[in-house]
């Protein structure tokens, strides 16, 4: 179910757009065997950059998006980011840039020692400290490739930075995390997050314990009982009582190559209904509203209220060159278009 898009990106937008523009994975249908670039632009402006290595693996990727509309009065440029990846032992991210204009510069390095994974963080030092909200670091446009950005001055102010401790990890036989300790910035204490599997990739129970007040944080609770789907409850705690409970489920038809997504909240029942081509490329994606009657995972019918749209056209290539979205609600229509250009390197 990777195709299916956070919740979060859905709800920042402006009403109205329903849908994320430009956020699904640049993937080539026939992947080069060198390393190589995939420039993408939008009315002759770069949007996206994504670079792989010979192995395939994602090294670098540059996104630029429009202001959000909270912003349009106080930003001149838009939102800008940029990831970057370095990879060790059978593969394993070792380092990971995390650039974003508004919100700041971070580096995190992940150590591995037998069945620990320890994760650092470290920020760009600021001398004069930008205000909240104002997009300071849009010049990390001028970054366009790993090389740039693994040699660029924020970089190497950033490496001569402090190092944070954010996550030591326990690990299981698979690789997967059982216990996570972190001095949580949400929860305003020290932490432990404790994790149960039913299986391989499929996590059953998961609790979020206050170290300090050994108080229960926040509790996940997936069912795995309907085939293909997952139900998932999130109830979250303060001084031991329930404040609030999410919940949401995914389940994939592999026969009609579908995937649905159901949340609910305050009594509605939002579904986003996602189908894929014979390359496993998302084509559509359907949003619809009904009346929560305990049932999460429901048949997608003509009773359900449409509320939008959106639609993906592809060239030869894989890569999309049209988004088409349309809102129900408000009948509007907007659209995006795209061209690429391909390098590869020796």
């Amino acid at each position: 179910m990777k195709y299916i898009l956070p919740l979060i990106l859905f709800s920042i937008q402006s009403v109205f757009c329903q849908f994320a523009f430009n956020y699904q994975d640049i993937k080539l249908k026939n992947t080069p065997e060198s390393s190589y670039v995939v420039t993408q632009t939008e009315n002759g402006n770069v949007k996206r950059i994504t670079e792989y290595d010979n192995k395939n693996r994602l090294i670098f990727e540059f996104r630029e998006t429009e202001i959000p509309p909270y912003f349009k009065k106080q930003w001149k440029t838009p939102h800008r980011f940029i990831s970057g990846y370095e990879y060790g032992i059978n593969d394993r991210i070792i380092k990971k840039f995390d650039f974003n204009s508004n919100a700041g510069l971070t580096i995190f390095i992940y150590e591995y020692n037998n069945s620990l994974k320890t994760t650092i963080e470290l920020k760009y030092l600021d001398t004069n400290e930008p205000k909240k909200n104002t997009n300071p670091y849009s010049n990390i446009e001028r970054i366009k490739s790993f090389s740039d950005l693994t040699q660029s001055k924020e970089t190497k102010n950033i490496l001569s930075s402090k190092r944070t401790i954010r996550y030591v990890e326990k690990l299981n036989e698979n690789g997967e995390p059982i216990e996570i300790f972190e001095n949580s910035r949400i929860f305003g204490d020290s932490i432990v997050t404790r994790i149960n599997y039913k299986e391989k990739g499929k996590e059953l129970v998961k609790k979020v314990i206050g170290l300090t007040s050994n108080e229960l944080k926040r509790e996940v609770n997936n069912d795995y009982s309907i085939e293909n789907s997952v139900k998932t409850e999130i109830i979250n705690y303060r001084n031991k009582k329930k404040t609030s409970t999410y919940r949401f489920a995914e389940s994939k038809n592999p026969i009609d190559k579908s995937e649905t997504s159901f949340s609910e909240r305050n009594g509605l029942l939002t579904i986003r209904h996602y189908t894929f081509d014979a390359n496993n490329y998302p084509i559509k994606i359907f949003v619809y509203e009904t009346s929560f009657d305990g049932e999460l995972i429901i048949p997608i019918s003509d009773e359900l209220r449409k509320t939008a749209e959106m639609e993906y056209i592809y060239n030869k290539e894989g890569l999309i060159v049209k988004e088409k979205m349309t809102n129900y609600k408000t009948g509007n229509k907007e659209s995006r278009k795209y061209k690429y250009e391909i390098e590869t390197k020796k």
